[in-house]
């Protein structure tokens, strides 16, 4: 099992341990206490990724984004992922960078030249000029 990033590293009890916690808030009630957000146990983490039903409902997941990055159907259209799980595409998005969704192409241009204006786009062009072709 692996957690998607970067690097694609295997999902180990210790990465587990805080990884969860991306997407989660794992709670504790101990005598009647209740703490939130802690760190789940390293046993607690080896039970989980040891454990069969754990993994039969795991969802295959292709990558996990940030933003809500627009994708191309199977029926053909285009549209922006959802935040959330994605089943078609098997994509995570987190939604935690937003961006205006209702920017237009020329703004949008604009954008994208201000981001790559320093990267030798010599024999491509600008992201804009690719964009207009």
């Amino acid at each position: 099992m692996t957690a998607e990033g970067e690097n694609s590293e295997p999902l180990t009890t210790q990465r587990l341990r805080t990884y969860i916690e991306e997407f989660t808030h794992p709670y504790r009630i101990d005598g009647g206490k209740f703490e939130v957000g802690i760190t789940i146990t390293e046993s607690d983490s080896r039970g989980i990724l040891a454990s069969g039903q754990f993994r039969r409902h795991i969802r295959p997941l292709r990558r996990i984004l940030s933003y809500r990055s627009p994708v191309k159907r199977k029926k053909g259209t285009i549209e922006l992922l959802p935040v959330g799980y994605d089943e078609e595409t098997q994509t995570l998005t987190t939604g935690s960078i937003q961006y205006p969704e209702d920017m237009g192409i020329e703004e949008a241009k604009c954008v994208l030249d201000d981001y790559f204006g320093e990267f030798p786009f010599s024999p491509m062009g600008t992201a804009s000029q690719r964009l207009s072709e």
